[in-house]
């Protein structure tokens, strides 16, 4: 119940509802990282740091969204950019 009552803090602090973590009952862990640190780790419903969690669509959101965020920034080029390698011609030999 301490680290509930620690992101409650966390969350207000951030100007977030004060809504208790019980509110969300598949919220299992949050980890926040601020200029490449990490500054907070919870853990709640008996998992810890050794649990492993199946994140398979939450890849793909943080990827796009990551993505997006180096397109904005000009980190990657442009959507009409070429292609940095261009595939090998595929080419079926005679049986």
């Amino acid at each position: 119940m301490r680290a509930a009552r620690g992101l409650t803090a966390l969350l207000v602090a951030a100007g977030c509802s004060d809504a208790p973590t019980a509110a969300i009952p598949r919220f299992k862990s949050l980890l926040v990282a601020r200029h490449g640190r990490l500054v907070a780790e919870y853990y709640f419903g008996g998992t810890d740091s050794t649990t492993l969690f199946d994140v398979r669509s939450v890849t793909k959101s943080v990827v796009c969204a990551l993505t997006g965020i180096a397109l904005r920034d000009g980190v990657l080029p442009g959507t009409a950019a070429p292609s940095p390698t261009t595939p090998r011609r595929c080419t079926r030999s005679a049986s």
